[in-house]
């Protein structure tokens, strides 16, 4: 935004409720400013609040900071819109604001025509939902993608591992679809970009998939076969209708935590995961 001065400094995370706007609830971080003197919460009324800050000498040299918001400033006209750091003087060092998420664009709860629970923004028109792609995993679990008009003229949707409303001013990406693992089934999803005819799965072991985009999508599962080493996906391709490439990816197939396996592993600080 605009007023806003050097936000990185403030080293600054939130947290809040979707469904109310984007209110800030709870904030914490690390200052990178050694002459702050006061940081300072204001709300939309017009008051302010000082932050407290436990300072860390050197080497780490840092300020820290967490801060619960009062609830009588967690509603609208009251809630918070900046966060300032200032000098001994009064001087802006470092400045992040905040605005509410517009009423279309609030998220809440909905039920689709399936019965699955989903949070869209009001804009998506849920009754108009259209299952697009459909099928049943490998290991049983239903996979669906549903296409949503939203009142602006534009779309959402939602599938097993996500959900989203783009906006019309933004084309999707060539490489839009991405791998979702972490658990059975892995899959491939996600929304690419019109002029997209095929979508390239290049794995180590020499195998090639060529998915079709279907009203833009890409939702596919990787067979079990591809979740050992040396045999998973490491290369996507973007091509359009003559064949040409218009993107490509390599994806690291030694990441840890994607593949589901019989036996995770410890890979460090008491952390297992699937290698």
């Amino acid at each position: 935004y605009r007023d806003e001065v050097k936000p990185i400094l403030l080293g600054l995370t939130h947290s809040g409720d979707p469904t109310d706007g984007g209110i800030v609830q709870s904030f914490s971080g690390s200052l990178l400013e050694p002459k702050m003197e006061r940081l300072v919460v204001s709300y939309a009324d017009g008051e302010e609040a000082e932050v407290p800050v436990a300072w860390v000498t050197p080497p780490i040299d840092a300020g820290f900071y967490a801060y619960w918001i009062p609830k009588e400033h967690r509603r609208p006209g009251r809630h918070m819109t900046a966060l300032t750091a200032l000098d001994d003087a009064g001087r802006i060092l470092a400045r992040q604001t905040f605005q509410l998420t517009p009423p279309q664009e609030v998220e809440r709860l909905v039920r689709l025509p399936d019965g699955e629970i989903a949070f869209l923004p009001r804009k998506a028109i849920v009754e108009r939902a259209r299952k697009l792609i459909d099928f049943l995993s490998k290991s049983g679990v239903r996979v669906t993608l549903w296409v949503i008009p939203s009142t602006d003229g534009g779309r959402c949707y939602v599938f097993n591992r996500g959900s989203g409303c783009p906006t019309m001013q933004v084309e999707a990406h060539p490489l839009g679809a991405g791998l979702h693992g972490g658990g059975r089934p892995v899959l491939i999803a996600g929304e690419v970009r019109s002029d997209v005819a095929t979508y390239e799965l290049h794995y180590e072991d020499g195998v090639v998939e060529r998915l079709r985009p279907i009203e833009g999508f890409i939702l596919h599962e990787i067979s079990e076969r591809h979740y050992q080493r040396s045999h998973r996906l490491n290369l996507v391709r973007a091509l359009d209708r003559e064949g040409r490439e218009l993107a490509r990816l390599p994806v690291r197939a030694d990441a840890t935590g994607v593949y589901p396996c019989g036996k995770p592993i410890d890979i460090g600080h008491g952390v297992m995961a699937c290698p």
